[in-house]
């Protein structure tokens, strides 16, 4: 990867020295800021790959980003000084939950990345109420925060866990992205299986010894 990133940098550079190359400090830190996010993808898929159930716990840790956000705006009510995503005293408007934070957009696309970990989190926990309070805590957030990027956000998460659900609920063996680290590492169908094939070799090397057995030993 690292390779393919210098790679395209050199001819890069040529065609630009071909054309006259008129800022190249400029042109660097763009061009850094281009590849940062398929390198961190690719080094993150890494590292979660090579430790095992980190994903999991890694989940988790977004599904408590969740909470102090929900956290900071349940403060500022309680403190009486609320902020919200479109206010304008003069007219007399004050829509959506922000609680403390800055900037709608930036808190909105926050949220829309943080709700899908979250979700994931519920459901590999396994337990229906956990489940529904994360949908309802996630999906929530995301409408009264009240911008067109958390109402889109929120159709498109739902109809990919909607999606996800179904494919969970196909029969034979499910995904290992969904699994909690409690649950056991097969399936039902896996696990009756191992059973059979375990069961036969053991009757296989019981006959095997019962035959040496009972032929006489040459001396």
């Amino acid at each position: 990867m690292y390779g393919v990133v210098g790679g395209f940098w050199v001819l890069h550079m040529l065609s630009c020295l071909r054309l006259g190359y008129q800022d190249p400090v400029g042109d660097a830190a763009e061009y850094l800021k281009l590849v940062q996010f398929p390198l961190w993808t690719l080094s993150f898929v890494t590292f979660f790959r090579q430790r095992r159930n980190l994903d999991y716990r890694v989940v988790g840790l977004l599904a408590v980003n969740v909470g102090l956000i929900l956290l900071v705006i349940a403060l500022s009510y309680a403190v009486g000084q609320p902020v919200y995503t479109y206010d304008y005293p003069e007219r007399g408007v004050a829509i959506g939950i922000l609680g403390w934070f800055g900037v709608a957009n930036s808190q909105s696309s926050i949220l829309t990345l943080l709700v899908p970990p979250l979700l994931l989190w519920g459901l590999r926990s396994q337990r229906l109420w956990q489940f529904c309070l994360c949908c309802l805590g996630g999906f929530g957030l995301l409408y009264f925060t009240g911008t067109r990027l958390t109402y889109y956000g929120a159709i498109l998460i739902g109809c990919a866990f909607l999606a996800l659900l179904l494919l969970r609920l196909q029969p034979g063996c499910s995904s290992s992205t969904l699994r909690s680290p409690k649950s056991p590492s097969s399936c039902s169908g896996c696990s009756s299986n191992i059973g059979r094939s375990s069961s036969g070799k053991r009757r296989r090397n019981s006959g095997r010894r019962r035959s040496s057995e009972a032929s006489p030993t040459s001396l």
